[in-house]
């Protein structure tokens, strides 16, 4: 999605099918949503052309206080979020094999389709790579 100025109106435009969408408080984010969910991130062209880089673009769609609605585009990383799953384990001191619990995984696929879930083994890895990354750190500061 793009923003854009037309007949003094500022519109909001799709990059792939060229909608216009107005941007004022009476429409709302719901049709813009919508219009997105039909170009899922995993389907969009410029997407699929970069697919062998790890991050994605993708769209956020957002309702600001005044009424307007803000679109922007993010990038998804892998990698951040198999830092934070290793994390999260390690916090609230959950067993490894909570990324192989069916309901963890068909929640997971749902906030984020691009993320494929790890193993044990690999979340076992990360979570000691971060353990290495604190320790040296705290070297840094003088504590064994």
């Amino acid at each position: 999605m793009e923003k854009k100025m037309k007949d003094g109106v500022e519109v909001t435009i799709c990059q792939y099918c060229k909608n216009e969408f107005k941007d004022d408080s009476k429409t709302g984010t719901t049709g813009l949503k919508n219009h997105i969910d039909k170009y899922p991130a995993r389907k969009c062209p410029s997407i699929n052309e970069s697919f062998e880089h790890k991050k994605k673009k993708q769209v956020q769609v957002e309702k600001l206080v005044d009424g307007k609605v803000q679109v922007r585009s993010f990038t998804f990383d892998p990698e951040v979020s198999r830092k934070e799953l290793a994390r999260v384990i390690v916090l609230h001191e959950y067993p490894l094999s909570i990324v192989e619990h069916v309901g963890f995984r068909r929640f997971v696929s749902r906030l984020q389709p691009l993320f494929h879930m790890v193993s044990p083994n690999t979340i076992k890895k990360d979570i000691m790579n971060i353990y290495d990354i604190e320790k040296d750190r705290m070297k840094s500061f003088g504590i064994d």
